[in-house]
């Protein structure tokens, strides 16, 4: 199968599958909020924070192992392919087991941490809330420590290029994992349904990519799995110690918000937070789509050589994710405050939503979300050349300015000043750092790539600007209802004409209509699952 149809199938399923996570997301909120109060779903959120800081326990081997088996995938019978796997497993089970036993250590500190007992006048309320908080976190941690050896069966279709595959499998845990949800909490497991939600998508997930693999023969043949090669074990740990500082950045810029919030600004706060922002996650998600299935092919093309067609695809990629973001960030920055108070209606969160969440959150996070994606675009040259470099300490330097700017900021300035130090720090890390590197790979200037490059998405950027302020000046007194109808319409429309007419170049253009015209036929499920 062709690179551009592989993308094509993994670009189409992923979307498809993120539109079951935005479901999933917006069903189970307003799930959790009918069976839990506030603070429980803040305690919620929080260990769902604390348990996603300890899979950094990785060390960016899922991404190294699954990038070398890249190199390797064409011959599985040479041994180093089948070498790769088996150190990836020993590994995992070595991470599985820190991620279980350290995230059981850690929920004991947790609550003094979150500052719990100072948010709960009453002794016997704060006690249970820090039981709570413990259960939780550690639950989680246990959870994903025991599955987490099953990442291997989806990194071997990922160096495959079939992420279509693991699109599906994960289409059917978000499913698995909200009937278990609501199902939990129909037999009153009251906070803790979401361990048993978490346990049941897992489940599903790892019994299905080992399904996927095995059934696709992405296994190396009998007799021909190599020896466990310390040299390298070597090559894949020190490519994961440079995306691990990556990561470790990644999460204190995108994770971290939920406990600097709980700890500073209070646990009703960070609730309000986690809610208000499942739009902007969704964008992108939406958006981060669009990387993460080119990464393969991408890499591809630069192990073999195929230089001039990885910088024109590159320039592609740039031009459609900007713009992209440009486009989701807008309408959602538009819609979000009367789509919250649709969506909350009668909720006891809705309150507190009028409280700590305005017009000016929206707008700051949807430029966060632009120019988050910007970067991220010259980042991941970086990665897929594997000459990181000094990119991981310039991404872990953004994360620590990050938290310690956002630090400082809350208590004065709220959640504003969070976002504020967030673009900031981005801006000045790794967004100047990436352009630097993209400008040296590419032995192009400065200017073509910030200008350049940027000429369209930037005219875009501003006429679709100036048809958002109207709207919102036009229906700010309308009822809820018809504020986010009349929003959503005009400027899908808008920003969609737009986005093709400004945005893309016209040999763009004449790209996607071939893939757009493609997608039905790459949504036919078992065409995708057997054809090899």
């Amino acid at each position: 199968m062709s690179r551009l149809k592989h993308f094509t199938n993994a670009l189409a399923t992923g979307y498809l599958q993120v539109g079951v996570q935005i479901f999933y997301t917006f069903a189970s909120i307003p799930l959790a909020l009918h069976y839990l109060s506030t603070q429980e779903f803040a305690l919620w959120q929080v260990a769902t924070t604390v348990a996603g800081y300890l899979l950094l326990v990785d060390f960016g081997m899922t991404s190294s192992g699954t990038r070398i088996l890249m190199d390797h995938k064409d011959d599985p019978a040479g041994g180093i392919y089948g070498s790769v796997i088996k150190i990836s497993v020993a590994v995992f089970l070595i991470q599985g087991m820190l991620i279980a036993v350290g995230g059981t250590v850690l929920s004991f500190w947790l609550p003094q941490l979150m500052n719990i007992s100072a948010q709960f006048p009453d002794p016997s309320e704060a006690h249970a809330a820090s039981r709570a908080l413990f259960f939780l976190a550690a639950g989680q941690c246990v959870i994903q420590g025991f599955f987490f050896p099953g990442r291997i069966f989806g990194n071997l279709a990922v160096a495959h290029q079939r992420y279509d595959l693991g699109n599906y499998v994960q289409i059917g845990a978000l499913l698995v994992q909200f009937a278990a949800l609501w199902l939990a909490f129909h037999e009153k497991i009251g906070i803790y349904s979401v361990l048993v939600a978490s346990a049941a998508g897992l489940l599903f997930s790892f019994c299905g990519n080992w399904i996927v693999a095995a059934r696709l023969g992405f296994f190396p043949p009998r007799g021909c799995w190599g020896r466990f090669d310390f040299k390298l074990f070597q090559e894949i740990l020190f490519l994961g110690s440079n995306v691990f500082l990556m990561a470790v950045g990644a999460q204190l810029v995108n994770a971290s918000q939920v406990l600097i919030i709980s700890n500073t600004l209070g646990l009703t706060a960070a609730a309000v937070w986690s809610v208000a922002i499942k739009s902007f996650i969704s964008a992108q998600q939406l958006v981060a789509r669009i990387v993460t299935f080119s990464s393969s092919p991408m890499s591809e093309m630069i192990v073999r050589g195929e230089t001039e067609r990885f910088i024109k695809r590159f320039h592609d990629l740039v031009i459609g994710y900007v713009a992209t973001s440009i486009f989701l960030a807008g309408c959602i920055a538009l819609c979000n405050e009367s789509f919250l108070q649709v969506w909350l209606k009668h909720r006891d969160i809705l309150p507190a939503i009028h409280v700590f969440w305005n017009s000016w959150d929206d707008l700051l996070l949807a430029l966060w979300l632009v120019v988050t994606c910007v970067t991220t675009m010259h980042v991941t040259t970086i990665t897929y050349t594997k000459k990181i470099g000094r990119m991981r300490y310039v991404y872990f330097c953004e994360g620590v300015v990050f938290v310690t700017a956002a630090v400082l900021a809350a208590p004065h300035f709220g959640i504003p000043g969070i976002i504020i130090a967030a673009i900031v720090a981005n801006v000045l890390c790794s967004g100047v750092f990436g352009i630097r590197c993209t400008v040296r790979y590419f032995h192009i200037p400065a200017r073509e790539v910030v200008v350049g490059w940027m000429a369209g998405p930037v005219k875009y950027l501003l006429l679709f600007a100036l048809i958002l302020t109207g709207c919102k000046f036009l229906t700010e007194a309308w009822p809820p209802l018809f504020c986010l109808g009349a929003n959503a319409a005009i400027s899908a429309a808008a920003g969609l004409w737009l986005f093709w007419r400004v945005a893309l170049t016209a040999e763009l253009r004449d790209e996607l209509k071939i893939i757009i015209m493609r997608i039905p036929n790459r949504l036919k499920f078992f065409g995708g699952l057997w054809q090899k």
